[in-house]
């Protein structure tokens, strides 16, 4: 798998989550694949956590930046839909 299919939300295991403010938050969750670390494949992709909608933003950056590998714990940006 190299790409989520952007025809259905993807719905990882949540491992953790922070609220940042009414519509933003933070997810923890595990990379789906192996990426770049500011996981193109990901930006703009739905995703379904906690049975809730979200479209992902951005990555919380590691430093220093590193490739991601699959199965790695990576906290997204996400931003609720609706």
């Amino acid at each position: 798998m190299r790409r989520v299919d952007v025809s259905t939300a993807w719905g990882p295991d949540v491992a953790g989550r922070m609220q940042l403010d009414e519509r933003r938050w933070a997810y923890g969750v595990r990379a789906p694949f192996d990426m770049a670390a500011d996981i193109p494949e990901l930006m703009g992709t739905k995703v379904l956590l906690d049975q809730k909608l979200f479209e992902i933003r951005g990555i919380v950056p590691s430093a220093p930046p590193s490739a991601i590998k699959q199965g790695d714990l990576i906290e997204l940006l996400v931003v609720a839909l609706g």
